[in-house]
């Protein structure tokens, strides 16, 4: 009877303490002479990192509102005034402070006994925190500065530790589901704010942050047109994560057709791909709409390795193609564009779709730098050197080759052939058929992030792109755990391993509730 007083007295402490930290908040955000939504963002960073420690699975949930609207919070600072450079650490530091607090809360489990860990998530922790630590290295030798470097980190390579995150917290097939589906419609108003922008214009809030000169986007003052970034921060993301958005709407209406009941219907699956399409349209860019096909077949190309050679190797030699013909498609591509729009001189909009010219940045790189032997120096240029004119570019493999040389280029190249190979490996041999073609499709859409990255850009490292990309491959590992521990269970029930999943435990004693996703055992000859 002693303990009762003391235990009800627990949650009246923490109701007062939490009632004193709000208040001190408040307080200190109104007090700041600052601008006070970034004083506000800074106690959310603060609150991500805590809530990722102590409920993982929650912050996630929360990382990928994040990822969608951090961008447009950024942009609302400017209501409150005196928006400053340093203001907008705050806000985006939100995203990788979340993932860091999620992803030490989980070790802490791990080393209390608290979650079941093996060795594929002490691998893929590994993993993460080597890339994290070699990107560092990498910026910092180069000049990148302690600042620049824990940008870089910040911004791009954080990311790497939904590798070891996801699977972690989405063990089965039908979490996964419902975090697509839940990731999916986080983005419906950010695709269908694209569309407004597009044919509405811009909001004065957003007129006034580009204003400031504090985004990339700056250059849309100047335009005659409309790029739709909603709340995202450019149009290029807007464009990649609309087709990788209605790729993953394909995939669970795909994948629903194996499963007792359907991951998405039809109906609900046609509507938001054409949301995403218009979207994408709305951005004006017109590259991320490749992310599309290349996802699509990839799905059914990536369950067998002869398959997925063949898919590589014509993407491969499509870039070398390209490269080799850069010089004549530099020379004649403006004689394309007038053609064209001559036809389309009466719709504006249409124009601006079709206007091929703005590849020529991109062919300039393809043609002075990837076709050109002067470029090829084992350890790269000078950085005097590397921002002369003549080897502009403006993708990602034309920019490491002139920044670190062939020797880093070439290891890096085949470090990530390697790893990508053992991912797909995993999907190779899986047993069960709709695990294996739900895990392809993820990888497919990640192998669709590489391949508009390659032609556009490096967008493996633009915010929330990156994040679409390494959750895709976390999905595909979860996935394939699902997979080795159902074979094991159809080695205990069958020694011929034919026993189908849907039977792989004893009858319960009483009714329990159809799962959403049941797949169906392929069954041996």
């Amino acid at each position: 009877m002693s303990n009762g007083p003391q235990g009800n007295a627990m949650p009246l402490f923490a109701i007062i303490g939490g009632m004193l930290i709000a208040l001190y908040v408040a307080t200190s955000i109104l007090m700041d002479e600052g601008n006070q939504l970034a004083g506000l963002f800074f106690y959310m960073l603060l609150g991500s990192g805590v809530i990722g420690v102590v409920a993982p699975r929650l912050a996630f949930f929360m990382f990928i509102l994040q990822s969608a609207y951090l961008d447009l919070f950024k942009r609302l600072m400017v209501i409150a005034g005196n928006v400053q450079f340093t203001d907008l650490f705050w806000v985006l530091g939100i995203a990788p402070v979340t993932v860091a607090g999620i992803s030490a809360g989980l070790v802490m489990r791990m080393v209390f006994g608290k979650i079941q860990m093996d060795g594929s998530d002490v691998r893929r922790l590994v993993i993460a925190v080597l890339l994290n630590v070699s990107l560092a290295a990498l910026t910092y030798v180069k000049g990148g500065g302690i600042g620049g470097t824990m940008r870089e980190v910040a911004n791009g390579s954080s990311y790497t530790l939904l590798l070891f995150i996801v699977p972690l917290i989405f063990s089965t097939p039908d979490a996964v589901a419902r975090c697509t589906r839940f990731i999916i419609y986080t983005y419906v108003p950010v695709a269908i704010y694209g569309v407004y922008q597009q044919m509405f214009g811009f909001q004065d809030f957003e007129i006034d942050y580009l204003k400031t000169g504090l985004s990339i986007e700056v250059k849309l003052l100047e335009s005659d047109r409309v790029r739709a970034f909603s709340t995202l921060n450019s149009a290029t993301s807007l464009s990649v994560i609309a087709a990788s958005l209605a790729a993953l709407a394909v995939t669970l209406s795909m994948v629903g057709k194996r499963t007792l009941r359907p991951l998405m219907p039809m109906p609900v699956a046609i509507g938001l791909v054409v949301l995403f399409i218009a979207a994408w349209v709305a951005s004006t860019v017109r590259v991320g709409i490749m992310l599309l096909p290349v996802a699509i077949i990839g799905t059914y190309l990536f369950r067998k390795a002869s398959t997925t050679r063949a898919f590589y190797g014509t993407l491969t030699a499509s870039f070398i193609a390209l490269v080799a013909s850069a010089g004549y498609l530099y020379s004649n591509i403006e004689v394309w564009t007038r053609q064209i729009l001559e036809l389309t001189k009466s719709d504006a909009f249409a124009s601006y779709m079709l206007n091929m010219n703005s590849y020529k940045d991109r062919l300039h790189g393809f043609m002075n730098v990837l076709a050109n032997p002067k470029a090829y120096t084992l350890f790269g240029m000078s950085e005097a050197a590397a921002q002369d004119s003549t080897y502009s570019s403006h993708d990602p493999l034309s920019a490491s080759l002139l920044n670190y040389g062939v020797v880093p280029v070439a290891i890096g190249l085949f470090i990530a052939g390697i790893a990508l190979w053992r991912f797909h490996r995993v999907i190779f041999t899986m047993r069960d058929p709709t695990l294996q073609l739900f895990a392809s499709a993820f990888m497919a859409n990640a192998a669709g992030n590489i391949a508009v990255s390659m032609v556009n850009g490096s967008l493996l490292g633009t915010f929330p792109v990156n994040v679409f990309f390494w959750v895709s491959l976390a999905f595909a590992a979860s996935l394939r755990r699902t997979d080795a521990r159902l074979a094991e269970r159809r080695a205990q029930l069958s020694p011929s391993g034919n026993a189908s999943p849907l039977h792989r435990d004893p009858m319960p004693a009483r009714r329990v509730p159809t799962p959403r996703f049941a797949p169906v055992a392929r069954v041996q000859p």
